[in-house]
């Protein structure tokens, strides 16, 4: 019943090495290393910014992204993501005949990596579930003492009980998450899942939410297992 299903679908080698996982560095994978810009490209970025100047960082990323965005299977929340790993590449030659709509030379959009390293995503991983216990608590008017105590309880963090104000809570909170991520204690490998438990924290923070808490229940149980968490079984929508 408390199972990581992302986990258990996974080959042994996988298993093994329990690498980082993120839903944009698989789109990223999947798109092609290059991607030419023609006429009607660059027609539709001076149709949309009349006034950007040729060879502006911000000329540069809107042709970028329309591009990337002729791909067609790109959702408008993840270009800017997907975004990041693509450069242009433009001819020492090239001209651009708009009276004749005539483009002579090459644009190209080139991909510069795959995606984010373990590094990066480790660091995502931890900011994620930390922002959820900073602005689940942000206030004292946006916080819910008891909630707080309650998820004290559950991680086994000691002292916030007794503590009384809420930013003493808070700061308890943050520092021993802190040690619980360094530790390992909970090793959450995607960085998808651990955006949904920061919003888990967030939410049963500052409001208790049922759903919120009963999730974090079943994170909980399924860290007993001494592997890398990807996912819980059964997961209330909130």
């Amino acid at each position: 019943m408390f199972n990581d299903v992302v986990f258990n679908g996974l080959d042994d080698i996988s298993k093994m090495l329990e690498p980082f996982t993120y839903s944009i560095n698989d789109i990223v994978a999947g798109m092609p290393d290059e991607i030419s810009i023609d006429f009607f490209d660059i027609h539709k970025l001076i149709a949309l910014n009349p006034t950007s100047s040729v060879g502006s960082g911000i000329y540069i990323e809107k042709l970028i992204s329309i591009g990337l965005s002729k791909q067609g299977n790109i959702k408008l929340d993840n270009l800017s993501d997907v975004q990041s790993f693509y450069s242009l590449k433009v001819d020492d030659n090239l001209i651009l005949n708009l009276e004749l709509g005539e483009l002579s030379g090459c644009i190209t959009i080139f991909k510069k990596s795959n995606g984010y390293s373990d590094k990066e995503m480790k660091q995502m991983v931890d900011k994620n579930i930390l922002d959820g216990v900073k602005t689940g608590m942000s206030s004292p008017s946006q916080s819910d003492k008891k909630s707080a105590n309650e998820l004290a309880e559950l991680f086994d963090i000691k002292n916030v009980n007794n503590e009384r104000s809420t930013k003493g809570k808070r700061n308890l909170l943050i520092k021993d998450f802190e040690n619980i991520i360094n530790d390992n204690k909970i090793c959450i490998k995607d960085v998808d899942f651990s955006k949904r438990v920061g919003k888990w924290i967030r939410l049963f923070l500052s409001n208790g939410n049922l759903g919120a808490i009963k999730n974090l229940c079943k994170l909980k149980i399924v860290s007993h297992k001494k592997h890398a968490i990807y996912s819980i079984e059964g997961e209330v929508d909130v």
